[in-house]
């Protein structure tokens, strides 16, 4: 099954030269689980690191194990990310940042006045205190 690769990865990794990309990296999980338990997602994911800093000639800046995830985020050169995809064990790498904003616009946009609101009702100067006296607690004999 090929590797699905993020159009936004790629355009990163065409306009990076020798800059830094960083890439969210899925492995493929063992048999048929959803996902690789944690311990294999940690040793696998240095596995896929060290062969492919052999192969392309370059080591991550940094990186991260997501283990219960069977996912890594990775920042390296561009060269990395490539020999990277190519590795058996992804199966999907997406571009860490992406464009646009996380920022959810209102639908129904007002101004926001400055004044508090006004209560109804008494305010806390015309409030009555009570005027009764707490009543003692009588201990039953029995």
């Amino acid at each position: 099954m090929p590797v699905k690769v993020d159009k936004e990865l790629m355009n990163q990794l065409a306009a990076a030269h020798d800059g830094t990309v960083e890439a969210v990296v899925k492995l493929k999980p063992a048999g048929t689980q959803i996902v690789s338990p944690p311990e294999r997602t940690e040793k696998l994911t240095k596995r896929v690191l060290d062969r492919t800093s052999k192969n392309s000639g370059h080591k991550p800046e940094r990186y991260n194990v997501f283990r219960n995830l069977g996912s890594f985020v990775v920042a390296a050169n561009p060269g990395f990310i490539r020999e990277l995809i190519s590795q058996p064990e992804v199966s999907a790498v997406i571009a860490n940042q992406q464009p646009g904003s996380a920022l959810i616009t209102p639908v129904k946009k007002k101004a926001v006045s400055s004044s508090q609101p006004k209560r109804s009702g008494p305010s806390k100067s015309a409030r009555k205190k009570s005027t009764k006296k707490p009543t003692k607690s009588r201990k039953r004999s029995g």
